[in-house]
């Protein structure tokens, strides 16, 4: 299921508020170890809830496709966000969330999982400028497993999921 119009929110302006002490930076690089580590996780403890996850543009998204394919066999849903520059054939439980080029998550890098079990946040917002190369973009960030911020990010996710499915 594609859907379009993603209201316009930025997770990285609330994170940023709400925990000013656990914000890194990082590049690309360590932020697809800490998505995978994430990833891993949720296969490993066999989540079943929801996951949340932001790649910029659908094109970032080919490298990791069979594992959340894995993710969306166990999980209730996965949404995937970014701006459509490429196409895949979605598994079930899998969605896309369609961003316009300009759109405040088309600039963050997100993982968000909140179950019982499980609870973890990677919200990153890049940093470089638009046009940067793909192997030298550099990100401010935060990791956190507080169920505060955790459950603040899920639910402002799962209100853009449910203001566009309506």
């Amino acid at each position: 299921m594609i859907l379009n119009q993603a209201p316009m929110l930025s997770l990285y302006s609330l994170v940023e508020h709400a925990s000013p002490y656990n914000i890194f930076t990082g590049d690309r690089q360590l932020l697809a170890r800490l998505s995978g580590q994430i990833e891993r996780e949720i296969l490993d403890k066999r989540i079943q809830s929801q996951v949340f996850a932001g790649f910029q543009q659908l094109s970032y998204f080919a490298p990791v496709s069979e594992r959340y394919q894995r993710i969306a066999d166990q999980c209730k849903a996965v949404w995937v966000f970014g701006v459509p520059d490429a196409m895949y054939a979605l598994h079930h439980h899998m969605h896309t969330i369609e961003l316009n080029p300009g759109h405040p998550l088309e600039r963050e890098w997100f993982v968000v999982v909140n179950d019982r079990q499980y609870k973890r946040a990677l919200i990153a917002e890049e940093i470089t400028p638009r046009g940067t190369p793909h192997a030298d973009r550099v990100f401010d960030g935060l990791l956190t497993t507080d169920p505060v911020v955790v459950d603040l990010m899920y639910q402002h996710l799962l209100a853009v999921v449910e203001t566009i499915a309506k």
